[in-house]
């Protein structure tokens, strides 16, 4: 078994591409209503926070009539969700050799759970050892508490649980949880929107470009930095303070203002010193 012995997925634009559905029941209620159809790029700027913010994205700004509108919009998904939604390219194939390796698996969605579960169930069966969508009384992501409960349920170590999505929420929801977090771009959010919104920025080292999530938006940018494990190869964002007075000190005695989220420093992670100190014992 590799680095991470669990991964948890989100579900909308990184297992399957729900969007053309999701797009077609909008537009049935929005026309069942009398109003402005939705276009795909419409929608796909909606999902990512569950059905309720997707209507009230799709309505009009202050439309009466919203919670009705999401009842018969639930009620229609429910019916027509499999229509052309299916699993993104070489997904099935991955999922198999994960399992097969030993690998714990599971979704986190903000979709509504029993929508989840039938989707998983139809397309993967098997493959998940848990499922967690939307529950009431729950809070979505990127609300890292049905993160904390699934890693319980699972008896899975942070420290070697990876979290895979396709937008900024699911970075975030991976880090507030503690764990690596993964981005995919062939979803519903891409590379470069993610870049737009600040939520992740790039880093040229020998061995190519790097894009890692930084959540954390202060004056200059000068609070974080990146350390690379020598060993393993993950990468980490680290919000931190310590070194300003070295920046300071560069900037003024040296004439050369350090960018810190271009500054990436190697090492040995926690993980892989404990193993060697590990294997160092026997």
């Amino acid at each position: 078994m590799g680095r991470y012995h669990a991964i948890l997925f989100d579900m909308d634009g990184t297992l399957l591409d729900t969007l053309t559905d999701m797009q077609d029941a909008v537009n049935h209620v929005l026309a069942a209503y009398g109003l402005p159809l939705r276009t795909l790029e419409e929608v796909r700027r909606f999902v990512g926070n569950g059905a309720g913010p997707l209507i009230h994205r799709a309505l009009p700004e202050g439309y009466p009539q919203e919670q009705e509108v999401l009842a018969e919009y639930r009620a229609y998904y429910q019916a027509h969700n499999c229509i052309r939604t299916c699993p993104y390219p070489g997904i099935p194939e991955l999922l198999e050799r994960l399992q097969g390796a030993g690998v714990q698996l599971a979704v986190c969605s903000n979709k509504a759970d029993d929508f989840t579960c039938r989707l998983m169930d139809r397309f993967f069966p098997g493959r998940f050892a848990l499922v967690e969508g939307k529950r009431e009384g729950v809070p979505v992501k990127p609300d890292p508490a049905i993160v904390h409960t699934m890693l319980e349920t699972l008896r899975a170590d942070p420290a070697r649980t990876l979290f895979v999505g396709d937008s900024s929420v699911d970075i975030q929801t991976g880090h507030n949880a503690g764990l690596a977090a993964c981005g995919v771009t062939w979803g519903f959010r891409g590379r470069q929107e993610l870049e737009a919104a600040g939520a992740v920025h790039k880093v040229n080292t020998e061995d190519g470009a790097l894009y890692q999530y930084c959540g954390h938006q202060s004056q200059g940018h000068r609070d974080c930095f990146l350390l690379k494990c020598e060993r393993c190869g993950r990468i980490r964002h680290v919000d931190c303070t310590q070194l300003q007075s070295l920046y300071d000190h560069l900037e003024k005695e040296h004439h050369f203002r350090i960018n810190p989220r271009g500054t990436l420093f190697s090492g040995v992670c926690d993980v892989c010193a404990g193993e060697e100190a590990d294997h160092g014992a026997q």
